[in-house]
């Protein structure tokens, strides 16, 4: 059966005080510029990755979708899609969440498509969604304000905050790519504490380990090196992004039980040798190669910068240069290397 995958979201426009770099805007909100790239001034040591807005944008004969695909909430939406539309087959949760109006938790909603997307799905639900940033829609595609049924939170530090969050108050909680950013056993106690006693909570992560299972992938590769570099990095800031191996143990003893554990392979290259081209893991594997390589996304040379150049003391242009020689090997077409989802 064909397989439809919906298209790239990119009708997003952000308020206009998010457009650009700024550097008077309320103190958790506010922005600075390094080495090209937008980052968060106040929590740059929690999120040590690019926040750049989306840009108005309008279209001329000349210009295509790869063109506004520019910015990092755009590339942010694209993992939205390889994730849940594709990966998890059009579905924003796995659990079975009981009929009627439900209270649901969305830590860490980045651009609040997730969040928006399920009160589409559970229009008489009462969603509530946090982040540190302020990146959810405000407007509509035509610069209209517009709300979207969510109450979004923003300038919030799960770590350090107290949240004004009535404890046993929600039917399903849901935390996605926040592993690097949140220490796993505190997301862990964050949930058990806020569930229902007959509530669910799911995480959605992907483990960034340039994952091998050939010898054609020595020690010495550049992907190696630059993952090294990236858990030593991350690792001295307090956010490693090793994937913890004995995640089911954390959560756990964070007063939850575990009732589905689900690992998808992410292969950065398709199986040209047995190609099926509506394989759903081919479809994935697309999706991953268009928010990784797409030119304009700069997704590798974005996550290294911060991290190297500031915990290692790597030149930006030494980053810049790894960047692409990593890019260059994940994206061979016999690239051996995958993921874990």
């Amino acid at each position: 059966m064909s397989r439809q995958v919906a298209p790239v979201p990119i009708q997003r426009v952000i308020a206009a005080h998010l457009q650009l770099t700024i550097l008077n805007g309320p103190l958790d909100q506010a922005k600075f510029r390094e080495n090209g790239r937008e980052y968060y001034e106040r929590w740059v040591h929690t999120y040590p990755y690019p926040c750049d807005a989306v840009r108005p944008w309008i279209p001329s004969q000349h210009e295509t979708i790869i063109d506004k695909m520019q910015d990092e909430l755009e590339r942010l939406d694209s993992m939205h899609c390889a994730w849940y539309i594709v990966a998890l087959d059009n579905r924003l949760h796995l659990a079975t969440l009981r009929p009627g109006p439900l209270r649901i938790l969305d830590i860490g909603y980045g651009t609040g498509i997730w969040a928006v997307e399920m009160k589409k799905r559970y229009p008489d639900s009462k969603i509530i969604a946090l982040d540190i940033g302020n990146d959810h829609p405000t407007v509509d595609v035509d610069g209209r304000p517009v709300d979207y049924g969510v109450d979004f939170l923003p300038g919030v530090d799960f770590m350090q905050d107290v949240l004004d969050l009535e404890e046993g108050s929600f039917d399903f909680i849901h935390a996605g790519m926040l592993h690097s950013s949140v220490e796993a056993l505190e997301t862990g106690k964050t949930l058990s504490a806020g569930l229902l006693v007959s509530g669910q909570a799911e995480f959605v992560e992907l483990d960034w380990t340039p994952r091998c299972d050939h010898a054609s992938s020595p020690g010495s590769s550049e992907v190696s090196q630059w993952w090294r570099a990236m858990q030593i990095a991350s690792t001295s800031l307090g956010k490693p992004l090793d994937y913890p191996a004995d995640i089911e143990a954390i959560i756990q003893r964070a007063g939850c039980t575990v009732v589905n554990h689900r690992v998808i392979n992410v292969h950065t290259a398709e199986d040209i040798i047995d190609l099926d081209s509506e394989d759903p893991q081919n479809w994935i594997t697309r999706w991953y190669r268009y928010f990784m390589f797409v030119p304009t996304f700069k997704t590798v040379k974005g996550m290294s910068m911060v991290l190297l150049t500031r915990q290692l003391g790597w030149s930006p242009e030494d980053v810049a240069a790894l960047a692409v020689r990593v890019n260059y090997q994940l994206n061979h077409t016999l690239s051996p290397y995958y993921h874990d989802l």
